[in-house]
């Protein structure tokens, strides 16, 4: 007679983790679709607004090299997002007005929504608007809820940083705070400014811009003519002290020795802290 070695699997005790576990996913998808939905609600309109929802990167035609390297570093950025939050790495882009910008900015915001994840897009001057709107007693949110509204999504999309209106220490002391604490959630935001990296880099001031830059957060500069009319050049700005090499002057960012290269071969960031 065989004896019993012992070694026999439960599989009902398998089959109910295996459940208990896709439960556990279930609920979180559902958590963050409400959670999508309340931030909506309370701002009263889409996390994607209307005229930039049909904006996917299968919508964006790259036909120089730059920007192919561009769209893919865009793609890299939005396929391993998961790693993006986890290190809290940021993307930044700047250039001239029409060169593509927004279209791969909301690309990737859609990208996140879709897979569960709470995000937005706002301008600098919607933002401050949300925010001093309630500052009246007809508000039906308080200072504290606008401000969370952008601090608390999964991904932000910033526009139109270094745009001029209004009192301008007001308005940046409003974007570093709201930098600032989702800097200290690990929450990754997308900036975007019609200047030049040099320009960013001031209006946002160092100490801002140090903290955008941690965990090798890439700089996307896009020059040139309007991506509309196809003529626009992207380059990847390489961080202080490095030599640029024929892939970085195309756009593409250089692979490095670290764990993250490990975890992630197909898009690895330099750490420029």
């Amino acid at each position: 007679m065989a004896q019993d070695s012992g070694c026999s699997l439960d599989t009902s005790k398998v089959d109910l983790d295996a459940i208990r576990q896709r439960d556990a996913v279930e609920a979180q998808k559902r958590r963050l679709e409400v959670a999508q939905q309340q931030l909506e609600k309370s701002l009263k309109r889409s996390g994607i607004p209307t005229r930039f929802k049909r904006k996917s990167f299968d919508t964006y035609y790259a036909t120089r090299q730059s920007q192919k390297a561009t769209l893919s570093t865009c793609k890299a950025y939005a396929e391993q997002f998961h790693a993006m939050q986890t290190d809290g790495v940021n993307l930044i882009m700047t250039g001239s007005p029409g060169t593509g910008k927004t279209h791969l900015a909301v690309s990737i915001l859609s990208h996140v929504i879709e897979r569960y994840n709470t995000g937005l897009f706002v301008s600098v001057s919607e933002m401050l608007r949300i925010i001093r709107n309630t500052y009246g007693s007809g508000s039906k949110l308080t200072e504290e809820e606008a401000f969370n509204s952008f601090i608390t999504p999964t991904l932000l999309v910033l526009d139109e940083v270094g745009v001029s209106i209004g009192d301008e220490e007001k308005r940046k002391a409003m974007v570093f705070d709201v930098l600032n604490a989702r800097y200290n959630a690990m929450h990754p935001t997308i900036v975007i400014g019609n200047l030049t990296v040099d320009e960013m880099k001031d209006y946002l001031g160092e100490r801002v811009w140090d903290r955008l830059m941690e965990g090798g957060s890439p700089v996307l500069a896009f020059t040139g003519e309007s991506y509309r009319q196809g003529n626009d050049e992207i380059r990847q700005v390489q961080p202080e002290g490095r030599e640029a090499t024929a892939e970085t002057q195309a756009g593409v960012l250089p692979a490095v020795e670290s764990e993250e290269a490990e975890r992630s071969p197909d898009m690895a960031f330099q750490d420029t802290r």
